[in-house]
């Protein structure tokens, strides 16, 4: 299936990290955010290390481990 309707929004993405530019996306859960970033990632990967999660429930949590391993 493509994914059809958010080529701005992918752009703008692809853009912006390749600026160096951090980039958050929010929404209500149904938005379309984790297909926005796996129509992205072949580009993403491609340009840089990326490191992917399916699922992160609670975020904050698996923001100290990811910090934690990091050091």
């Amino acid at each position: 299936m493509a994914f059809v309707g958010r080529q701005q929004e992918g752009r703008a993405l692809l853009l912006s990290v390749r600026a160096g530019r951090g980039v958050v996306l929010a929404a209500p859960p149904g938005y379309g955010k984790s297909a926005l970033l796996e129509e992205v990632r072949p580009a993403l990967e491609a340009w840089s290390a990326v490191v992917w999660c399916d699922k992160l429930a609670p975020f904050g949590a698996f923001l100290k481990d990811l910090f934690r391993g990091l050091r």
